[in-house]
């Protein structure tokens, strides 16, 4: 990702608040676009933790099972 809009300002609702106000990925996920009636359930907390790369773009990789 190397548009800091995605991460650093704009909406802390929804989906964006994990990528934006640190809050932990858990429970119901609603899609923000499209058909929003669709949902993903997860069972574990996970956070998201930006990492730098190159030409100040920010990544983040998680695993979730």
């Amino acid at each position: 990702m190397n548009h800091p809009l995605f991460y650093q300002s704009g909406s802390i609702d929804g989906i964006y608040a994990h990528f934006r106000d640190g809050r932990p990925i858990e429970g119901e996920i609603f899609k923000p676009t499209g058909r929003k009636d669709q949902v993903a359930k997860l069972k574990g907390s996970y956070h998201v933790n930006w990492e730098s790369c190159e030409n100040n773009g920010r990544y983040w990789m998680q695993v979730i099972v």
